[in-house]
């Protein structure tokens, strides 16, 4: 759910919940509400006795077997995609690409002592 407020339009506040909700929102008068909310709904927003939810907005309804074939797609792809990637380089070869620096034993300088 998400909405914006008067005061800062700009910002969209958002709010997530486990299980969708159906709401609404009461209008400031009765006289202001339609035939269709007053046959839905109660004074305060709260759905009728033997009202349900609407649900048949539901986008993923009785898809179910395209979303799992779009997913074994996806996956199958994403594996190719990291087959055709070249191996890590091994911690030995790490090693051996790394530059040390060895200082000149004739430039050393003494342990100044206090």
């Amino acid at each position: 759910m998400s909405w914006r407020s008067p005061g800062r339009p700009w910002t969209t506040h958002e709010a997530g919940f486990s299980l969708p909700i159906d709401a609404a929102v009461a209008p400031r008068e009765a006289r202001n509400t339609s035939p269709q909310y007053a046959a839905r709904y109660d004074r305060d927003g709260e759905l009728l006795p033997g009202q349900l939810p609407r649900r048949s907005d539901d986008p993923f309804s009785g898809r179910e077997g395209e979303i799992a074939a779009m997913a074994a797609k996806l996956k199958a792809s994403g594996l190719e995609r990291a087959r055709a990637l070249p191996a890590p380089p091994t911690m030995q070869e790490v090693f051996e690409g790394l530059q040390v620096h060895q200082q000149d034993p004739s430039q050393r300088q003494a342990p100044r002592l206090r």
